[in-house]
């Protein structure tokens, strides 16, 4: 009898140290890790995804605008995406590109019961000083500045929002990219109805990159092209000089090169091998397709003769599609429904500020245009 009474109390103990299965006490409001953000530089980048196809903002499907690159700094209050390039290199004038608001920062950890031991509730806990926990709570739905605000096709014109909310929550993919969808009432400057409209902002990060400045001048434009990346840099005595705006502007090209180019230390330079990847947009028409293709070929051609290389420079990569705004590829886009204004096509490039490369590319193609 004793026995079996040890073997039934030992059974009893046993069921009531049964570990219980964790259940989540953290808030449903979606949050981040701030290590995602911390001490990294990203390319900010807004464009229009969708739109009503008779809008009268002329908010275009496929029409971005490029904010540069900029750090990110966090405050109680505030996370804040701050222009990296700054033409009089004062900190204090440092412009913050965009500001979100914070509602919370707070840490992820078991719960912990009167008698120190941790139980099987995960909790908030907001123990350690603001900056020092781990998570935050951010309103992605719109800046609190006016400096992001997105631009339209039509020059010079930007899009008022309003009723903004969060349609898709920020997504953070393994390579650190960021991106994240509103939905916003687009209310004309002067007349005209609102009209629904869907941002995409995406956070690209600035890789490394072995890019050599080309320093344009203003007699090289006129024989060559008209993009280009400029600095402003201020003499501390005599302003703003023509001379030091042209010593700091540089064409925006992509880092492609002739073979067997070296730096001025002697190391291979990546140029001498890389490639102008193209991708097409998802649904591309497969009416458009052998167009497309000779087009592409053509470039190639093109760059293979201008940089004296046998290797394909620029190529066709029809495995991957990508969404209409997506700054980390060079994308062919289509768009089939109606936009404002007839528009034919657009092309837009992302491009690092201080250098003048070309990251990406993109030209769209209407289909009603």
């Amino acid at each position: 009898m004793l026995v079996m009474a040890i073997a039934m109390t030992s059974a009893m103990l046993s069921g009531c140290t049964k570990s219980k299965e964790q259940k989540s006490m953290v808030g449903p409001d979606a949050y981040v890790e701030k290590t995602a953000f911390e001490g990294k530089t990203f390319h900010y980048v807004r464009g229009v995804e969708e739109a009503d196809s008779e809008n009268s903002v002329f908010a275009i499907p496929g029409f971005s605008n490029d904010y540069g690159t900029v750090n990110v700094r966090i405050t109680e209050t505030e996370l804040q995406f701050v222009q990296v390039f700054d033409p009089l290199r004062r900190d204090s004038t440092q412009t913050i590109v965009a500001s979100y608001p914070i509602a919370d920062h707070f840490d992820i950890i078991r719960e912990v019961n009167d008698f120190g031991e941790a139980t099987h509730k995960i909790v908030e806990n907001k123990e350690k000083p603001w900056n020092k926990r781990a998570f935050m709570r951010v309103n992605w739905a719109t800046p609190s500045n006016s400096l992001s605000e997105l631009g339209t096709a039509d020059a010079g014109e930007q899009i008022k929002a309003e009723n903004v909310v969060l349609a898709e929550a920020p997504k953070i993919e393994k390579d650190g990219h960021v991106s994240w969808l509103t939905e916003l009432s687009g209310v004309p400057q002067s007349y005209g109805p609102v009209s629904r409209i869907y941002v995409r902002t995406h956070l690209m990060p600035v890789k490394a990159s072995d890019f050599e400045k080309l320093n344009y001048r203003d007699k090289d434009f006129k024989r060559f092209g008209y993009f280009y990346t400029r600095q402003n840099f201020e003499d501390p005595e005599k302003g703003f000089l023509d001379s030091l705006r042209e010593n700091n502007t540089y064409a925006n090209v992509h880092n492609v090169c002739e073979p067997g180019r070296k730096s001025a230390d002697g190391k291979p330079l990546s140029c001498s091998t890389n490639k102008i990847v193209w991708n097409l947009t998802k649904d591309f028409p497969a009416k458009y397709l052998e167009v497309t293709r000779r087009a592409v070929s053509e470039w190639n051609d093109t760059f293979k003769r201008a940089l004296g290389r046998s290797d394909d420079v620029v190529v066709l990569d029809e495995s991957l599609q990508v969404d209409i705004i997506d700054p980390r590829h060079n994308t062919i886009a289509h768009y089939a429904p109606k936009s404002p204004g007839g528009l034919l096509g657009v092309a837009q490039e992302v491009v690092n500020p201080i250098t003048g490369e070309t990251v990406a590319s993109r030209a769209t193609v209407y289909e009603d245009g």
